[in-house]
């Protein structure tokens, strides 16, 4: 993230997006969209949604309005501390399914949800991919 101005994390974010499109066409091109519910203090700075089809589910999860958590950092990433007790709901996953992200990996609570500060940890945005049990 030290050389974020220069392009290369904005490159490698859109190139590994695009992968994961290709790889997974057919859910991102059929699967409904599903908006997911963010609760927490800072619930109001996340954007979380989810496409499902044929045995996959993607959970995309975004900062949003989050320009008074960055305040005078030099990078464009939210401290994880700074995410308080806000979380995603996803009813759909089991408790302790750790879900592999595209950026980083994120087990799921007792409670079914994705702590924003686990999800977004390690880069400003995250995209899950999920195996549905059926």
């Amino acid at each position: 993230m030290a050389n974020w101005r220069d392009g290369r994390i904005k490159q490698r974010l859109i190139a590994a997006t695009l992968n994961l499109r290709a790889e997974h066409a057919e859910l991102f091109r059929q699967g409904p969209y599903q908006a997911l519910e963010v609760l927490g203090s800072e619930a109001h700075r996340v954007l979380a949604f989810t496409r499902s089809r044929a045995g996959k589910r993607a959970i995309v999860i975004v900062p949003i309005r989050c320009a008074g958590l960055l305040e005078n950092s030099a990078e464009p990433q939210v401290d994880a501390l700074l995410w308080g007790d806000t979380r995603v709901q996803l009813p759909f996953a089991a408790p302790g399914e750790n879900l592999k992200g595209l950026f980083s990996n994120t087990a799921v609570t007792k409670n079914r949800a994705l702590n924003i500060s686990a999800a977004l940890g390690d880069f400003p945005v995250n995209l899950f991919i999920q195996t549905i049990q059926t």
